[in-house]
């Protein structure tokens, strides 16, 4: 499944200031989108962070699903980590993971017109999750990347369970 990207200025966007943030950095940054290097992903992270932040908020997102994206943000946000972010570059790749991952687990359960709405990207978003979540599983431990996918679905039940209650 591809999302088709509409027009940046077509979609109006909660949280505008991101959305020229990132254009001013967007002019500075030119990504070769054949060959992403590790350095490339890292600047996904704001955008995925952002559309996990976009749907915690969204009226239209159910509340299992946005207990996931507030756990991401969550994640992101903690000065904890399994890999300290103070160390450069490799201290995002664990957020980065972490992002996709929990992206990839509520994918299917939001209208991709929703996901359209509140992504910030310019890439194909479902495709780079993909592609990080394919590297992050021929590169870390079964056991690590196991613990990350039970600890979503754990959320996921959770949330479920509070949201019947």
């Amino acid at each position: 499944m591809k999302f088709q990207l509409k027009s940046r200025k077509k979609r109006k966007k909660k949280f505008q200031f991101y959305e020229n943030l990132r254009e001013k950095f967007a002019k500075k940054i030119n990504l070769d989108k054949k060959n992403l290097s590790l350095k490339d992903y890292l600047f996904l992270l704001p955008d995925f962070f952002m559309l996990s932040f976009r749907l915690t908020v969204d009226k239209r997102v159910d509340l299992s699903t946005k207990v996931i994206a507030a756990a991401i943000v969550a994640y992101v946000m903690m000065p904890i980590d399994f890999i300290p972010d103070f160390i450069p570059v490799i201290g995002y790749i664990d957020d980065l993971v972490i992002v996709a991952v929990g992206l990839n687990k509520i994918f299917k359960d939001i209208p991709q017109n929703i996901l359209l709405e509140n992504w910030s990207g310019q890439e194909d978003m479902l495709l780079q999750i993909q592609n990080i979540i394919s590297k992050a599983e021929s590169t870390l431990s079964k056991k690590v990347f196991k613990k990350i996918k039970n600890f979503f679905n754990n959320v996921k039940n959770e949330g479920k369970n509070n949201s019947k209650k």
